[in-house]
């Protein structure tokens, strides 16, 4: 069988993908959205980015950012993310997977992809990346140092994820989770509290609401908090 090896064409192809990732990161700083994204950075087409959003160096997106949320340096993430997010640096998002039923798990022997430079196959024999399941982080969230996330989860409104856990099923809103996998530690508040944050949605006022209501944002939630948080 012909091995396929990696040359001119391979460089030529990761010269237009850069080239490509620049012009976009370019779109975005004229885009008047006060986006701030390093020029080291990769943003796929197509994304959503709503604005006081910041990317850091040497990261991957793709997906929807709504405003608010930044990202970390080298973080490599695909998903939608909702406002007031914090996600610090390292973080992943893991799509890609290997067949687990065969005599190898390298993509030498069903991928087309080339991932180290050469492939046996003249064209893909299994389905490395499931599009169809997305992984979706909601409102103010917060994702410490080195996480991974498997795709498709869920990180609910909240949630805090320790750094360096290994995220591969949906964490609860206002939850703290750690560990390898990830696990519940506690929540952060209690149930009634939750559901009643919830049931608000604070994220979605306006500038204008969150102005005149910092004083709530700067103590501690108390069991008075319906009395304090008047949407």
């Amino acid at each position: 069988m012909k091995v396929f090896k990696s040359g001119y064409g391979d460089q030529m192809r990761y010269i237009v993908r850069k080239i490509y990732y620049i012009i976009n990161v370019i779109k975005l700083k004229l885009s008047r959205k006060r986006v701030i994204v390093s020029l080291t950075s990769e943003i796929k087409y197509p994304y959503l980015l709503d604005g006081n959003n910041k990317i850091g160096r040497k990261t991957y997106f793709n997906g929807k950012m709504e405003k608010c949320t930044y990202l970390g340096n080298n973080c490599r993430i695909t998903a939608d993310i909702g406002k007031y997010c914090s996600i610090s640096n390292g973080v992943i998002t893991v799509e890609g997977k290997h067949p687990l039923d065969r005599l190898s798990t390298s993509p030498v022997f069903y991928s087309v992809n080339k991932q180290c430079g050469m492939t046996y196959v003249t064209k893909n024999k299994f389905v490395e990346v499931d599009n169809g399941k997305r992984t979706i982080i909601e409102n103010d969230v917060w994702i410490g140092e080195n996480v991974i996330i498997k795709a498709g989860v869920k990180i609910g409104t909240g949630s805090i994820v320790a750094m360096g856990a290994v995220v591969t099923k949906n964490v609860e809103p206002y939850s703290i989770v750690a560990g390898v996998p990830a696990r519940t530690i506690k929540k952060r508040f209690d149930e009634d509290i939750i559901d009643y944050l919830l049931e608000t949605k604070w994220w979605e006022q306006s500038d204008l609401w969150i102005k005149n209501n910092l004083k709530i944002f700067e103590n501690k939630v108390s069991y008075n908090i319906k009395e304090k948080l008047k949407i």
